[in-house]
């Protein structure tokens, strides 16, 4: 009697194995691509100001453009990394003109009223080659540049592994306060930035685990085989003393 319990325990712990071998592989690869896709970027817009206004810009007043860098991925450092300022485009008789680097993209930012089209022609403007002005993070992710004069800035940051892929960013001194209905030639920024798809954090366990499945159906076959083969074994041993009992 005590073995025939202790083979129904087998079977029953065998089959439970089986089943949740593959729930464990699942939950696994589930939790890996809520980490790939871990959506992390943050709101980098700023604003041109209404062309009805441009020509009220006072072009001799300098301009600062105060870079903040929010927090990248896990593992992920903000500090000594390096952006580009370049001039992109002048305030002439109350309009943007591009600079020459740029004359030849086609971009009008006279015409750009919301932030994917903004985004859009500065995507543009960086496929460009161009050099300007260059900082680095501190420890902060904080960074400056100063004595700017009147125009649309182009901002980059230089590729690196040690933090997520920097989206290029446009902003333009004086910049448009929708709340108060004015100009400020001083502008903080937060560039938008998204998780980089580095082999290290994609790719590699994506491929452990696609090879640890053939393992884990290969041990929840055996689990179940084992299973049968003691039910069997049990079904046989049944029907054979039932054969002696009636000879």
């Amino acid at each position: 009697m005590k073995m025939k319990r202790f083979k129904t325990a087998a079977v029953f712990g065998l089959l439970f194995m089986a089943m949740t071998i593959p729930v464990r592989f699942v939950y696994a690869e589930t939790e890996q691509d809520a980490l790939i896709v871990q959506d992390i970027s943050t709101d980098g817009e700023t604003f041109f100001p209404p062309s009805d206004v441009l020509s009220d810009v006072e072009e001799d007043i300098q301009g600062e453009i105060r870079i903040h860098l929010t927090d990248g991925g896990t593992g992920t450092v903000k500090s000594g990394i390096t952006f580009e300022c370049v001039l992109a485009a002048l305030i002439v008789n109350g309009n943007y003109e591009l600079t020459e680097p740029f004359s030849g993209t086609g971009v009008d930012l006279n015409e750009i009223e919301n932030s994917e089209q903004l985004s859009e022609a500065a995507q543009q403007l960086a496929d460009i080659e161009v050099s300007g002005e260059t900082g680095i993070t501190d420890q902060n992710g904080d960074l400056s540049f100063s004595d700017l004069s009147t125009g649309v800035y182009l901002i980059l940051a230089e590729e690196t592994e040690s933090f997520d892929v920097i989206t290029p960013t446009l902003a333009a001194i004086p910049t448009w306060n929708e709340e108060t209905g004015e100009m400020a030639y001083q502008v903080l920024m937060e560039p938008k930035h998204t998780p980089r798809p580095e082999e290290s954090l994609t790719e590699a366990p994506q491929t452990s685990l696609q090879d640890d499945t053939i393992y884990y159906l290969i041990g929840g076959l055996l689990c179940i085989a084992g299973a049968a083969i003691l039910a069997f074994a049990g079904f046989w041993k049944r029907s054979k003393k039932d054969d002696e009992e009636i000879l």
